[in-house]
């Protein structure tokens, strides 16, 4: 889980787009913040981000695991900005801000297969 490292918050940001091949521009769309914030987070150059946003970020690792291979970033951001009908016509990324919403998204993701997400 990224927020309970021991690595330096700005090692695993930067380790977590590299391993999902996510550039900052589509990381910053997923947390909501500009991507000038992502590349000051990856350098150090500002402070950790709030507990909302880690929330997320562990949240947008949940999901790059459970979809890894399967998608390309372009296709995980595809997926997370379409509404899917096996969600009530929701789309995935409005799911990530809470706890209960988030776990119907991964059960939906688990449950799904791979033609269905993209």
């Amino acid at each position: 889980m990224l927020v309970k490292t021991a690595v330096p918050m700005s090692d695993a940001l930067l380790s977590l787009r590299k391993r999902s091949h996510l550039s900052q521009e589509q990381l910053a769309y997923l947390l909501g913040t500009s991507w000038g914030t992502v590349s000051r987070w990856e350098r150090g150059r500002v402070a950790n981000p709030n507990r909302e946003t880690l929330e997320r970020l562990e949240r947008i690792g949940i999901l790059l695991k459970e979809v890894g291979g399967i998608l390309t970033a372009d296709g995980f951001i595809r997926f997370l900005q379409t509404p899917q009908a096996g969600l009530s016509g929701h789309r995935p990324y409005d799911l990530l801000s809470n706890e209960y919403s988030f776990e119907k998204l991964l059960d939906f993701i688990k449950g799904s297969k791979a033609g269905e997400m993209s």
